[in-house]
């Protein structure tokens, strides 16, 4: 029993060490991304910036293909190679750094035309988000060899919650930026890229602290001409893959509609702009419960529950957003409360994504092949870039309605497709022994 449990250390020897680290890691990004939330703090930034709604809903396009589409490029590089931390901190450096350097554009502003504005933004996004994006996978393929597959649940999940219990207070400083008695615009932005970067830096000083343990290099990454017709290959073998992403791409249409819920209350219902920041804290304020409960879902239950209750929770956003202006008038904190359900909603969509999506793609992937499915995965969700922009053309030529009720037949099919998943490890945790269940409690 010693030597099994033995056999376990050397498999993950700095896990203790690395869960801290990986969970420092997630909780300054969970904040950074408070201050710059993609569907409240960037579309009302981009609003006053450009009146064109599918610009707007190119702000979130433009993260989210930038984020997933340079994937494959970094999985294919990365195949064989002895280390993955050097190629997570390179380019994640860049993205934090750039995001001060926007910071100092809006302070400084210099006369710029507000569409000239608009296009730096696009082009922070993108910048920020490749970075990201090319850092993503040896992130991703590091917690596959360092933390046991049955404490990544705990991991994402207590992680979550701690940047959610953070975020409530950032909501808060959002709101008085945003509101009355905050600074000028654009000087209240700037002062949220501040805040945003630092946390961001913060993020990048943790994950320096990681442990990693060197394997012996095998081979090297493929010629593009023989990598593709393999992937063509793993995709079309593996049922499960294909599935969870559909599943996904389909969950993914709940970014139509996610830029404009905040438009929709403050332009349509009367909400006022300091909302945003009320809706902010009320998202962030959701992440810390579903952090636990999606973390302890999985422990339990598996990837596949955590993707069904985020296909049932997105379904609350477009859904919540046809029914409560029906039902309440917009006056009051009971009608803000009731509108951030909405959020509370797409909150539970991007709680998934860790503990539900990425874990299930882990956990079906053959070992040695994390960072090609995973990169696979991702590029081939980087279609989701279309939907931001395909809200933006719903909104100008339909209405907010049409846009809503579209949203919500896409989620919903996800939700039904989301049943049909295979639970990757039927009985979770059945494949350790006693000796290495009691070892990885103890972590």
């Amino acid at each position: 029993m010693r030597s099994e449990t033995d056999n376990l250390r050397r498999q993950y020897p700095y896990y203790r060490r690395n869960l801290l680290v990986f969970t420092a890691d997630y909780v300054f990004f969970s904040v950074g991304m408070a201050f710059l939330n993609s569907v409240t703090v960037l579309p009302t930034l981009a609003r006053q910036l450009t009146p064109s709604a599918p610009l707007v809903g190119l702000v979130s396009a433009m993260g989210s293909s930038c984020w997933m589409l340079p994937q494959l490029v970094a999985a294919n590089y990365l195949t064989g190679k002895a280390r993955d931390k050097p190629y997570m901190i390179v380019p994640a450096s860049a993205g934090r750094l750039f995001t001060l350097v926007f910071a100092l554009v809006l302070f400084l502003r210099l006369g710029l035309h507000p569409l000239l504005l608009y296009w730096m933004l696009i082009l922070w996004v993108a910048v920020f988000w490749l970075c990201d994006g090319l850092a993503s996978v040896p992130w991703l393929h590091l917690v596959s060899k360092t933390i046991p597959p049955q404490r990544r649940g705990r991991l994402f999940g207590s992680a979550q919650a701690l940047g959610g219990m953070l975020g409530v207070g950032v909501g808060l400083i959002v709101r008085h930026l945003l509101g009355q008695h905050g600074p000028r615009f654009p000087t209240n932005y700037a002062w949220l890229f501040v805040l945003g970067g630092t946390a961001y830096l913060a993020s990048l000083g943790s994950i320096l602290m990681l442990r990693e343990d060197p394997r012996p290099a095998s081979g090297g990454r493929l010629a593009w001409r023989a990598y593709l017709p393999r992937l063509s290959t793993l995709l079309g073998a593996n049922a499960d893959f294909r599935l969870v992403t559909l599943v996904r791409l389909l969950l993914g249409a709940e970014g139509m509609a996610a830029p404009f819920y905040i438009l929709y209350g403050t332009e349509v219902l009367g909400l006022s702009q300091a909302s945003t920041g009320f809706f902010v804290s009320v998202q962030v304020g959701a992440s810390v419960l579903l952090g636990v409960l999606m973390g302890y879902l999985h422990e339990r239950a598996g990837a596949k529950r955590v993707i069904e209750l985020a296909t049932l929770m997105g379904l609350m956003a477009p859904l919540g957003a046809l029914t409560i202006p029906r039902l309440m008038r917009a006056e009051g904190s009971g009608f803000l409360w009731t509108y951030g359900l909405i959020f509370v909603g797409l909150q539970g969509v991007m709680s998934s994504m860790m503990p539900g999506f990425m874990n299930f793609v882990m956990e079906i992937a053959p070992r040695g092949e994390g960072p090609t499915y995973i990169g696979l995965a991702n590029t081939l969700s980087a279609i989701l870039f279309i939907y931001p922009v395909l809200g933006g053309v719903l909104l100008q030529e339909v209405s907010y309605l049409g846009l809503f009720f579209t949203t919500a037949l896409a989620v919903a099919a996800a939700l039904l497709l989301a049943t049909r998943l295979r639970e990757p490890q039927p009985a979770l945790g059945t494949d350790l022994t006693p000796a290495e269940k009691r070892w990885v409690a103890e972590g």
